[in-house]
């Protein structure tokens, strides 16, 4: 159940939006409420295979861990990983376009791999609001990171 698709256009490559998005690592500098991220293991970052353990603030004074593992990576167009926070079943998909000369668009799509229709209609009643605005200014601040460098 797709529950979320915002799309942004940037003012740098596809390769460098790419590159900067595929190392989880640096969510935690421009997506709202990502505490910390660190790499389980030694591949490198962008590897289908690559796993990170993210903490995201999940209500205000309140963490939730969660390992993050990259299933599809597609260099200069598409990331996609899938995580477990709690019972409720992510993934994450970002597509990677050339807009205009040499800019990117890029579209971010958070879906709910659940199979069972009421927990997914719970999460999207109760979280997907909040995250819609989350990223939304996530998408600002990676844009503003970008260009501005």
């Amino acid at each position: 159940m797709r529950l979320i698709d915002e799309t942004v256009v940037i003012q740098a490559p596809p390769a460098s939006v790419y590159a900067y998005v595929a190392n989880h690592e640096h969510y935690q500098r421009w997506y709202p409420g990502v505490q910390a991220v660190a790499a389980l293991d030694d591949m490198p970052h962008g590897s289908p295979g690559k796993v990170y353990r993210e903490t995201l603030e999940i209500a205000p004074g309140r963490t939730a861990d969660m390992t993050i593992r990259v299933v599809l990576a597609a260099p200069d167009s598409r990331f996609v990983t899938e995580s477990e926070l709690g019972r409720w079943l992510t993934r994450m998909d970002i597509e990677f376009s050339p807009a205009g000369t040499g800019g990117t668009r890029l579209t971010w799509r958070f879906h709910l791999r659940n199979k069972p229709l009421l927990p997914n209609l719970l999460f999207r009643l109760s979280a997907a609001p909040a995250m819609k605005r989350r990223t939304r200014a996530g998408l600002a601040r990676l844009k503003s990171i970008l260009e501005l460098g």
